[in-house]
């Protein structure tokens, strides 16, 4: 069986919570960050040792992705 490959949107408290299920959930691979604090991004990126997005239109046109957990303040959901 394949594992689903799954990204983040979120870098803060909320998504580390996600990395880290995705990371120890034996039927999935992390394979992409993305927030807008390009600092945040790649120090989570390089850490998880994935691939960092800025942009969430980058992250769906270059990474093939399964499952993207939306892990932003609430008023970013939109």
């Amino acid at each position: 069986m394949n594992k689903i490959r799954a990204a983040v949107v979120g870098a803060g408290i909320y998504g580390k919570h996600h990395m880290n299920a995705y990371r120890h959930n034996p039927d999935t691979v992390l394979v992409a960050i993305c927030d807008t604090d390009t600092e945040r991004c790649d120090d989570l990126a390089m850490a998880y040792g994935i691939q960092g997005y800025t942009r969430l239109d980058r992250l769906l046109q270059q990474e093939a992705i399964d499952i993207v957990s939306v892990a932003t303040p609430d008023p970013y959901h939109t």
